[in-house]
C-alpha cells in the first residue's frame, strides 16, 4: 500500500467482506495488537503474584500449625522443678538457673 491513508478505508473493506463468513476476520493496527498483549502480560502478573502469595500463606499456616503442636511437649521441660530460696528469681526452671 502506498499511501497510508487509505489503509483504514481497506482494512474496514476486508473485514465487511468476511463478515459472516465461518472465518471472520478482524483487522486491527499494530498499536491495538501491542496494548492486547501488554494487557496480557499484566494479568499474567497478577495470576504469579496471587500463586506466590497463596503459597506464602500455606507456609505460613504450616508453620504456626507446627509451632503450636510443640508448645504442649516443650511445656513440661519449662515448668519449675522445686521453689526457689531466692527471691529474685521466682521458681528454678531450667532456663533461670545460674552456674
Amino acid at each position: 500500500m502506498t499511501d497510508p491513508n487509505l489503509a483504514v478505508p481497506v482494512a474496514e473493506a476486508i473485514d465487511r467482506l468476511s463478515a459472516n463468513s465461518s472465518h471472520e476476520t478482524k483487522t486491527e493496527s499494530i498499536r491495538e495488537l501491542a496494548q492486547q498483549q501488554v494487557q496480557q502480560i499484566g494479568d499474567f502478573d497478577f495470576l504469579i503474584r496471587a500463586v506466590v502469595s497463596a503459597v506464602l500463606a500455606a507456609l505460613l499456616f504450616a508453620i504456626a500449625s507446627m509451632m503450636v503442636q510443640s508448645v504442649p511437649s516443650a511445656l513440661p521441660s519449662l515448668q519449675c522443678s522445686r521453689p526457689s530460696a531466692s527471691r529474685t528469681v521466682p521458681c528454678s526452671c531450667s532456663f533461670w538457673r545460674r552456674p
